[in-house]
């Protein structure tokens, strides 16, 4: 499953395709079977003399512009300039792909946790045959587009009912495997009252480069600032109770798994940070002042999730450099939902179906 906690809605928009990858599209989401009663997307067509109470068939699609409410004549006329029509294809942007190749959950039944919504678009499309005048087409062309919302999921498995779902605030939305902050106060190995006393520990910086050795859990009563290049050695976790300040890369020597959690706070990416070797946490929506990429190399987990707020970063999921305890398949202990799996599928099935169950 794909949990996504956050205060508000968010949208992704629906995908059309391409011809090299035409399987990558959400049009699957508006055709199958659950969905497809609820959507028009099977183009009909009518006369323009046919009677008035004939209403004219919108065509629901995935979004292709983003031109909302574009309602005029299509200029020039003519059925050939129809063929221009592709200028208005806008939004044709990478697919958002929660579930691997494909758009929404099918075959495997999997639901997004989230408020989110899929957008999708409706158009109308309206020809007056006007013959020739001077050897010229001057049929007249109507379109009309707008852009529309819809709980994100098939009918009846949407991510959500009210806005008061995945909330941060909740405790049972926390992500796994995080502790609350007297925990990792009590299972600090290192207890540091503010950042100087930890920059000062010269026990913990190794050699002529000052390697910090991670060993352990350390924990921070307050902010961390890393202004200079970070390199990281062992196998533990940094906390800070606040904000982590990171002002410049944070790297990894070859066998290190180290987490940088900001448990009460948030990772603000600034500076000259372009590179972050770790297993991320921010419990706030992280900062990024930055209008370069920023690659993160490990795995980052966001317990109040913005989406506009997230810009110019890669992610790079490395196994390697993560921390996962065998105890967080306890579902008593409350870390994990044992519900939820993380499944890579191959991109070499040709169909599916939906079964009714007895």
């Amino acid at each position: 499953m794909v949990r996504i906690n956050s205060r508000a809605e968010m949208s992704v928009n629906t995908f059309i395709g391409t011809t090299d990858d035409p399987d990558l599209t959400g049009f699957n989401a508006l055709v199958n079977k659950k969905s497809m009663p609820h959507f028009n997307v099977l183009p009909t067509f009518r006369w323009n003399d046919s009677p008035v109470g004939q209403r004219f068939h919108e065509l629901e699609f995935p979004v292709m512009s983003d031109l909302n409410n574009y309602d005029q004549e299509w200029k020039p006329n003519g059925f050939k300039n129809l063929m221009n029509i592709l200028s208005l294809c806008t939004a044709l942007e990478g697919p958002i792909q929660f579930f691997g190749g494909c758009f929404i959950e099918f075959p495997l039944g999997m639901r997004l946790e989230a408020k989110m919504q899929q957008r999708y678009a409706r158009l109308v499309l309206t020809v007056k045959p006007k013959g020739t005048t001077m050897g010229k087409d001057i049929s007249q062309i109507h379109i009309k587009y707008s852009n529309e919302k819809k709980k994100y999921g098939m009918e009846g498995q949407e991510g959500y009912t009210n806005l008061s779902d995945w909330s941060p605030d909740k405790a049972e939305c926390m992500p796994a495997n995080v502790y609350s902050l007297m925990q990792y106060a009590k299972k600090a190995t290192h207890f540091y009252r503010n950042e100087g006393e930890f920059w000062a520990d010269s026990k913990r910086f190794e050699g002529p480069d000052k390697v910090y050795n991670c060993e352990g859990v350390t924990y921070i009563m307050g902010d961390l600032t890393i202004s200079k290049p970070f390199v990281v050695k062992g196998n533990g976790i940094l906390v800070a109770k606040r904000n982590i300040i990171l002002e410049n890369d944070v790297k990894r020597e070859a066998d290190a798994v180290f987490s940088l959690i900001a448990r009460a706070g948030y990772i603000h990416f600034t500076g000259s940070c372009k590179e972050v070797q770790a297993s991320c946490f921010s419990n706030c929506s992280p900062l990024f002042e930055k209008t370069s990429s920023l690659v993160i190399k490990g795995n980052f987990v966001i317990n109040e999730f913005k989406r506009a707020d997230i810009d110019f970063l890669e992610l790079f999921f490395d196994s390697a450099a993560c921390r996962v305890t065998p105890l967080s398949v306890m579902r008593d202990v409350g870390k994990f939902d044992p519900k939820r799996y993380y499944v890579s599928v191959a991109e070499n099935w040709s169909s599916y179906k939906f079964e009714k169950k007895e």
